[in-house]
């Protein structure tokens, strides 16, 4: 879960550290959907896209 003003920090760090393009967020309330989002990181431009699903759809991801 992210703090009360749900500015996912940690994750933007993974993705920098990690160099992937795509994350998954799974949350008990919407909103729901994809958007894409740059962030500074370190000083650095990242770019990715977000999937925020509803919690139960946990079960049916798919992950390799």
């Amino acid at each position: 879960m992210t703090g009360p003003t749900g500015s996912l920090k940690s994750l933007h760090q993974f993705i920098s550290r990690t160099g992937q393009d795509f994350a998954i967020r799974l949350r008990p309330e919407g909103p729901f959907g994809e958007e894409a989002l740059r962030v500074r990181v370190r000083g650095d431009d990242v770019d990715y896209r977000l999937l925020s699903l509803p919690l139960y759809c946990a079960e049916a991801l798919e992950l390799s």
